[in-house]
């Protein structure tokens, strides 16, 4: 039997120097916004009749988007997008770009 699965999610991430309690990041006073959403679609296949055996292997695939878009006010307090100024590792050796990495696991599993 075929089980379709689909979602969205959504919130917002966000940070401020202001609030912390240590004095040298008081000082360096920087702050982010971000609002993230997540949106999936996919569909589970039982192999067997989970009722009938009790255990069930099955397959699952789907796909999913997700998205992300800091900013930061500025000394005027207009809103500055922070994506283009790659600020979260864009573009270093070190962090992949989203288009160049697209995680994927598998697993053997039983449903019970």
């Amino acid at each position: 039997m075929a089980y379709p699965a689909r979602g969205f999610s959504f919130g917002l991430i966000k940070a401020d120097d202001k609030n912390n309690s240590e004095a040298s990041l008081k000082a360096r006073n920087l702050s982010f916004r971000s609002p993230i959403w997540e949106g999936h679609v996919g569909a589970e296949l039982n192999i067997l009749d989970i009722d009938d055996k009790g255990f069930t292997p099955y397959i699952f695939g789907g796909v999913a988007l997700f998205s992300f878009y800091p900013s930061a006010k500025d000394s005027s307090g207009a809103r500055v997008p922070l994506r283009r100024l790659s600020t979260e590792g864009r573009g270093s050796r070190s962090i992949p770009n989203a288009a160049d990495s697209m995680p994927c696991t598998r697993s053997p599993s039983l449903s019970a």
